[in-house]
């Protein structure tokens, strides 16, 4: 199981409603996040595994469970890309 932590620099803020804001301190870049994205995150903040967070929050969108895990993996690699996330060792 990989688990993934978020790098010091790294923050995020909860917004009004469902969305969610991460902030990288070092380039100064913000990145928005719809409600699904933000519980993924929320998910991956708590430690729990693409396929229980999908398990979690399938019944609440109009998608398959594997559609949902595909698609949270996409958005996990974007976060690694961006230095948003890291791989724990």
């Amino acid at each position: 199981m990989t688990t993934y932590i978020r790098p010091p620099t790294v923050i995020e803020q909860q917004l009004p409603g469902e969305e969610m804001v991460i902030l990288d301190l070092d380039t100064e870049e913000y990145f928005g996040l719809n409600e699904v994205g933000a519980r993924v995150w929320a998910g991956i903040m708590e430690g729990q595994t693409l396929e229980e967070i999908a398990r979690a929050i399938v019944s609440d969108f109009d998608v398959t469970e594997e559609e949902l895990t595909g698609d949270a993996g996409i958005f996990v690699q974007e976060l690694l890309r961006r230095g948003l996330l890291e791989i724990e060792q």
